[in-house]
């Protein structure tokens, strides 16, 4: 489990690993920022949820002095968690997963531990449910990070600051993965990192799937939702976003395994549909200037109805 300032948060995700109670649970934080002083206080109340351990249960921790941000600290914490383990189960402070979330990892981990195309096991599933005749679950080449499981052989492929991105094979291998307009904005994304001008880890990791043609799992049921679209977020402060309306579901038991590990192109096109529907796709192909541009226009927008409506209602009682 990875966690950092959010104690309140992390209290609700510790809760659903209590109740799934590990043998072995390790717990990585990260360190306060030196330019946000609230920081020391809120980052020592949540290793203190995070020290709540009251399961029999063999604890190893990471406790960050200093602040390393989102791409150094989860990829830290991760490579210290796979040194000591061949495989487990991975939570962000803000991913709360059903009770299913333990065993469905569990059961795929044992499954597909030996099979090198299979690089993660995902538990959030962005559309909620999917119908699959075939399983109960999907192959994908997307990497949906929110909640998930991997092995050691999958990680050590992990390339954070996407080194072979500036190789034109790599970029003909990621091209060859997807549509046009699915790898235009992919290809901003991994240049934004590439570059340095986004700090994340999640893309690295993306791209390491990509360029090794591997596949993750996505259930077909939903199992994990994300708490964190709030002001307390880094990357994802927009409340509004649909990924919060995602509900959770329980699979059915025992699992029913799909005949090959090829993705399921149906799925693939509604989750980019999802994703990026059709003004979002438009502002995404933007060049990166142009993009901002619009991208603070509409947020401006957005901040003034919300002003004026305030104000229409006048003040509270």
């Amino acid at each position: 489990m990875i966690a950092f300032n959010r104690p309140e948060k992390t209290r609700q995700v510790f809760d659903a690993v209590r109740a799934a109670a590990p043998t072995r649970l390790y717990l990585a934080a990260d360190g306060p920022r030196v330019d946000v002083p609230s920081d020391v206080d809120r980052c020592d109340r949540t290793r203190r949820v995070l020290d709540d351990v009251t399961w029999p249960c063999e604890v190893r921790r990471l406790y960050q002095a200093e602040n390393l941000g989102c791409k150094r600290g989860v990829g830290a914490a991760i490579d210290w968690f796979l040194t000591h383990e061949e495989s487990g189960v991975i939570l962000e402070d803000d991913c709360m997963p059903t009770l299913d979330f333990f065993p469905f990892c569990a059961e795929l981990l044992e499954r597909y531990r030996d099979d090198p195309e299979v690089m993660m096991i995902g538990g959030h599933n962005p559309l909620g449910m999917w119908d699959s005749t075939e399983g109960s679950y999907v192959f994908s080449r997307t990497a949906p990070i929110w909640g998930w499981a991997t092995w050691r052989r999958a990680w050590n492929r992990y390339d954070p600051a996407l080194t072979k991105w500036a190789e034109p094979q790599a970029r003909a291998v990621v091209r060859s993965s997807m549509p046009f307009t699915e790898y235009h904005i992919t290809r901003q994304r991994f240049d934004d990192v590439h570059e340095g001008r986004v700090d994340t880890w999640d893309f690295g990791w993306a791209f390491a799937m990509l360029i090794n043609r591997g596949v993750s799992v996505i259930p077909s049921a939903n199992l994990v939702a994300n708490i964190g679209f709030d002001q307390e977020a880094t990357h994802t402060r927009r409340p509004s976003r649909r990924e919060t309306a995602v509900p959770t579901h329980p699979i059915d038991s025992p699992l029913r395994h799909p005949s090959s590990t090829t993705p399921d192109n149906r799925f693939e096109r509604a989750l980019f549909k999802n994703r990026f529907p059709l003004g979002r796709r438009v502002v995404a192909t933007m060049p990166p200037r142009a993009r901002d541009r619009v991208r603070a226009a509409v947020y401006g927008a957005v901040a003034l109805v919300g002003r004026v409506a305030a104000h229409a209602r006048g003040p509270a009682d």
